[in-house]
């Protein structure tokens, strides 16, 4: 298959999801840091990210990524504050970040509690040409039947 085609895979539950998403991330995860000593990962939220982060933080995976060159982003968030139910920071938080030994200055989340437009900045200014030539992004996106998919990308 040549990179620009695309996989299609189909699973048969959101754990089989979880499962294949947090493979490929390791495997991802490792080939970033091998090749510009990051990994970046954009996070969203809902019940199938949840799962995949929990797997993460579980003993089988944790110890898989070296968390101290992961920079963890997010994809989406709820205008709403971090500590907040709904706030997709919280939940990845609580699932995942707070697990694994990520240092927080690594972790840019969605400020929810402030006007939007104003956060965008900031959150561009995070991932403007100082920090690196290769830019690798992992976003698992969940839909209301537990849908999943990754997204990876390496650019110089």
């Amino acid at each position: 298959m040549a990179p620009s085609d695309p996989e299609i895979k189909v699973l048969p539950d959101p754990a089989a999801i979880a499962a294949e998403a947090a493979e490929r991330i390791v495997h991802a995860a490792d080939e970033a840091i091998a090749l510009s000593g990051r990994f970046r990962i954009g996070l969203s939220g809902g019940s199938t990210p949840k799962a995949l982060f929990q797997l993460l933080a579980s003993d089988a995976y944790r110890d898989r990524i070296d968390w101290s060159n992961v920079e963890v982003f997010f994809a989406d968030e709820r205008c709403v504050p971090p500590d907040h139910a709904e706030s997709n920071y919280r939940m990845a938080r609580e699932t995942l970040l707070s697990k694994v030994k990520i240092p927080g200055d690594n972790v840019y989340r969605m400020r929810g509690e402030v006007d939007p437009r104003l956060d965008v900045r900031g959150g561009l200014a995070a991932l403007g040409p100082a920090r690196g030539k290769y830019h690798l992004f992992a976003a698992p996106i969940a839909g209301k039947h537990g849908e999943l998919a990754v997204f990876l990308q390496c650019s110089r």
